[in-house]
Formats: structure tokens, sequence, C-alpha cells
């Protein structure tokens, strides 16, 4: 075995059951965590990604989780949908640009609501619930979808 594979288990293919955004500020993250937790989120629900730890979690091709891994990666960028795709690579700047990535994993649409009300009031981006097939946008207003 490779030196740089790591654990199948910390590898993120796709953020299925998540509400996800973006912080750009590390005290807005903090702040957003907080809330969450006051909020009832379970920490164990709650992921923050950010620098090189959060791109070895996406491993946007592949290389660090085995084959497996890479294999996803290319199927997706090579004959998968097109967002799936989009949607990693925008995660995948996100971090490169030091921003970080609140995952929340909820399966209740109620908390998805939250949750996503919560990442709205300290400023996410990008917010979203990514169901099994399908993303969502759970922004504030159309222009915060898409802006960092």
């Amino acid at each position: 075995m490779e030196r740089n594979i790591h654990d199948t288990g910390d590898f993120i293919s796709y953020p299925t059951g998540r509400v996800v955004g973006t912080v750009a500020e590390p005290g807005r993250t903090s702040a957003a965590i907080e809330s969450l937790l006051d909020a009832g989120i379970e920490r164990k629900a709650i992921e923050v990604l950010h620098g090189e730890k959060g791109m070895h979690r996406l491993d946007p091709a592949g290389v660090e989780h085995g084959f497996l891994a890479k294999l996803q990666r290319s199927l997706i960028r090579l004959a998968g949908p097109v967002e799936e795709y989009a949607y990693l690579r925008h995660h995948v700047e996100d971090l490169r640009a030091g921003r970080f990535l609140i995952m929340v994993r909820t399966s209740n649409p109620e908390t998805r609501d939250l949750v996503a009300r919560i990442l709205n009031a300290h400023d996410a981006a990008f917010i979203g619930f990514f169901g099994t097939w399908a993303w969502s946008s759970m922004a504030a207003s159309p222009q915060q979808g898409n802006t960092r």
C-alpha cells in the first residue's frame, strides 16, 4: 500500500444527506458552529473542511484514497452529471481560497431548513442540500447561491 493512501472512511465522494455552505472568515465559521450547537444540532453531525485536511477529505482526483476513489472521481469528471463535478470544483476552489466548508448531516426537512437559516445568518454562500440524486439551493437570496 502506498504511503499517501488514506482510509476510505475519510473520503467524501459526495456530501449526500448534508446541508453545505461556505464561510469565508474563521470568526464567522466559529459563530456558525456555536449557533448550530445552540440550536440542538449534534456535534457529530457537523463537519468543517478547511485547508489541506479539507482538500484531503474531498480528494478531487481520488489519488489519496485508492483505486475506487480514483475511479469515482474519473467517472464524475468524464461521464457523470455535469452538476456533480461542478459542485466538487466549487468546493475545491473554496478550500484553495482559504474558505471554510461547513457540512451538516441531516435527513429531517425541518432540521435542513434550520441549518440553512443559521448558515444564511452567518453569511455563508453556496448553501444547499445534497440529496441522493439532486442538489437544492437553500440560500436566502438568489445572489447568495453563487457568491463567496
